[in-house]
């Protein structure tokens, strides 16, 4: 293990909203493994910053579209950490043709990314996921009101937050919950 460090895992780091998670849990002290799907060199970019706060940094590459792909991004992650304290997933997939033109195998990929994966990244942690996952919510009632992550684990909402803390989470641990009780409920556990 590098340190004695939590580690947060953010899928879709390289830019915008994972971007800006990365650099807040690296600001917080945790060390970060930041994911990509092909951009490697914004990547390494995120990877450069967090390294200059202090914590150590893994850049795990991969497409988190298919469970295998999920098992390929964690897995360096838990050999150099050990375990993951947090995990963000803030990849996401959106329809590169219009919705009736889309053929099933694009469907299916986007279905994968946008939801499957939160909890395929979870079960290829093999239990050594000690805190939450996060992922936007598919309905929201209403800007500000929804629990926010946070790397303290407390729970506030945006409205409760500064504006710089707004900037640095991100909403989501509320459609996994439902997501991960659902799952939960239909297969035990």
């Amino acid at each position: 293990m590098a340190n004695d460090r939590k580690t947060a895992l953010i899928t879709g780091a390289g830019q915008n909203i994972g971007k800006a998670c990365a650099l807040a849990l690296a600001r917080n002290g945790f060390n970060i493994v930041i994911n990509g799907r092909s951009k490697r060199e914004q990547c390494d970019d995120v990877a450069d910053q967090v390294q200059r706060m202090g914590p150590d940094t893994l850049v795990a590459m991969g497409d988190v579209g298919s469970r295998e792909g999920c098992e390929a991004v964690v897995k360096p992650a838990l050999e150099r950490f050990g375990r993951i304290d947090v995990m963000v997933h803030n990849a996401a997939l959106r329809p590169s043709s219009p919705f009736l033109e889309m053929n099933e195998d694009d469907w299916h990929h986007i279905l994968n990314v946008n939801m499957n994966a939160s909890f395929w990244l979870e079960i290829s942690t093999e239990g050594r996921l000690v805190g939450d996952i996060t992922r936007q919510p598919i309905g929201s009632r209403g800007f500000g009101y929804d629990p926010v992550f946070r790397p303290d684990g407390e729970q506030r909402t945006l409205a409760e937050m500064l504006p710089e803390e707004k900037n640095a989470v991100s909403h989501r641990a509320r459609a996994l919950r439902r997501l991960m009780r659902a799952v939960r409920g239909a297969y035990g556990g």
